[in-house]
């Protein structure tokens, strides 16, 4: 089981779009997220988030930019 989410704040052109996806590492979500880590598309670089050097968010979470950096 998953959960899928997607939320738009903000007016054009500042808009914070934000898609979500819950569920369990091991599944189908772990299989996607570790394909969209790794699946490297030009100007599209995924990061881990983090809090502040060496401490991770928990869960891990993907930013992956959606304009071309």
């Amino acid at each position: 089981m998953f959960l899928v989410g997607e939320a738009l704040v903000g007016k054009e052109p500042e808009v914070a779009h934000i898609d979500l996806i819950i569920g369990d590492k091991e599944g189908v979500v772990g299989q996607a997220f570790a394909n969209a880590l790794s699946q490297l598309s030009a100007g599209h670089t995924p990061l881990l988030a983090i809090i502040r050097p060496n401490l991770p968010s928990k869960p891990y979470a993907l930013i992956v930019p959606k304009v071309t950096i």
